[in-house]
C-alpha cells in the first residue's frame, strides 16, 4: 500500500524511525483525564492533586491567574498542562486574537 503511495518504505521501518525519534524528543505527558473535582472557592481536590486558583486584578486593565499546585502523584502532569496553556494564550494575545478587554 505504502508503494502506490509512492513512500518505498516498508510499515516496519516508519515504525522503527517512529520509535528512534520518539526517544529524540522531548517527553510530554499523556493528556488523559485527571482525577480533580471542584470543592469550590477556586479548589480543585482528587486523587490526581490539588490545585487552588485565584484571579486577581492588581490595576483596572489587567487581570491574573494565581495558580498553586499542591504536591500529588499529578502534580508534575498538572503544571506541564498549565504552562502550555500559558504558552498558547500568550501566543493568541500577542497575535491579536483577542482585543484588549475582550477576554
Amino acid at each position: 500500500m505504502l508503494i502506490e503511495l509512492g513512500c518505498p518504505l516498508s510499515t516496519t521501518s516508519i515504525r522503527r524511525n517512529v520509535e528512534t525519534t520518539r526517544g529524540t524528543l522531548t517527553a510530554t505527558p499523556p493528556l488523559s483525564r485527571l482525577r480533580l473535582e471542584p470543592r469550590g472557592g477556586g479548589l480543585l481536590r482528587g486523587a490526581d492533586g490539588m490545585l487552588a486558583l485565584r484571579l486577581l486584578q492588581p490595576l483596572p486593565s489587567e487581570r491574573l491567574l494565581e495558580v498553586e499546585i499542591a504536591p500529588g502523584p499529578g502534580a508534575a502532569e498538572l503544571r506541564w498542562r498549565l504552562e502550555s496553556c500559558a504558552l498558547w494564550l500568550t501566543r493568541v494575545f500577542q497575535a491579536g486574537a483577542y482585543p484588549p478587554g475582550s477576554a
